[in-house]
């Protein structure tokens, strides 16, 4: 029996010394990171009964089950991402176990931003102006309020497969990312995705989630939020109508709205976004996922 124990102890040494033998195997959806990119980190443990940790620079990271499947019993995600802004020049990640500590470190890749003008109407123009003399108070409000939604960790998991995207039928009209300068002078990174399309275009959940808040603000018009769980978010903004209540669970493709240009908005539009817990990434890296079903 010591010997055997011996013979463990001396093969787990050397395994760890050469690399070769680790307690999960790491995988992320991107291979380069970069900011504003939404990832997907997914492990998978090789000895079932070991217990594992995951640090993201230093921040403990909650790992959730990556699906109900006894294929995946032992496979396990959580989304990450940085802002388009600020961002950290690197990411280490530790992965600890009984077998030890696996250290991985990815660099960020800075990406050159789009410059734009967004035009607007006289009487939009006239209202962004008030907004930016008057509102600014309102405009921080809603922030904090939408803030205290996104930065309540998840426990459950509600989205199952891959995303698909919110409006069937549109047109781009601005990317997330883009620095935008307004007529009134005004400069700032567009976190999110807009879809041009004619109002009362539905508006489909691009998974299955529960509505954490269906309801109206001043600067953002009527709202949705959902959360699908593992910390993931999305939201619609300047709706025309809502067909969903809060506290609702919906499916992935059900019609949760239509688009509008309630709000401060320029013209029909949806405002997509993702929020991976308080930190808004590009939307649209949510359904080029490869995700397992």
């Amino acid at each position: 029996m010591f010997i055997n124990t011996f013979l463990k102890i001396l093969f787990l040494s050397i395994s760890l010394r050469q690399g070769a033998v680790y307690a999960a195997r790491f995988y992320c959806s991107q291979k380069v990171f970069h900011p504003g990119d939404l990832i997907m980190v997914h492990l998978i443990k090789e000895d079932r009964d070991s217990t594992l940790r995951v640090t993201e620079n230093k921040q403990e990271r909650r790992l959730y089950p990556y699906s109900s499947r006894a294929c995946h019993r032992n496979h396990y995600f959580f989304f990450t991402g940085f802002d388009i802004k600020y961002y950290p020049s690197q990411v280490t990640y530790k992965i600890y176990s009984a077998a030890g500590c696996r250290t991985i470190i990815k660099h960020l890749q800075p990406v050159s931003i789009a410059a734009g003008k967004v035009k607007l109407k006289r009487t939009q123009k006239k209202k962004l102006a008030a907004a930016t003399r008057r509102n600014r108070k309102l405009a921080m409000a809603e922030n904090k309020f939408f803030h205290n939604f996104f930065s309540n960790e998840s426990t459950n998991i509600y989205w199952e497969g891959g995303f698909i995207q919110p409006v069937a039928v549109c047109r781009l009209s601005s990317a997330y990312g883009k620095l935008r300068t307004y007529s009134t002078g005004r400069k700032s990174y567009h976190r999110g995705v807009d879809y041009a399309a004619p109002t009362g275009t539905s508006v489909r959940a691009v998974n299955r989630g529960r509505v954490v808040y269906a309801g109206r603000k001043r600067m953002r018009g009527r709202i949705i939020v959902i959360d699908h769980g593992g910390n993931l978010f999305t939201t619609y903004w300047h709706l025309n109508n809502i067909l969903v209540q809060t506290g609702s669970i919906v499916e992935k493709g059900a019609a949760i709205g239509t688009v509008g240009e309630t709000g401060l908005a320029s013209g029909p539009h949806l405002h997509f976004g993702v929020r991976i817990l308080s930190m808004p990434v590009n939307g649209e890296m949510l359904w080029q996922l490869d995700i397992d079903n």
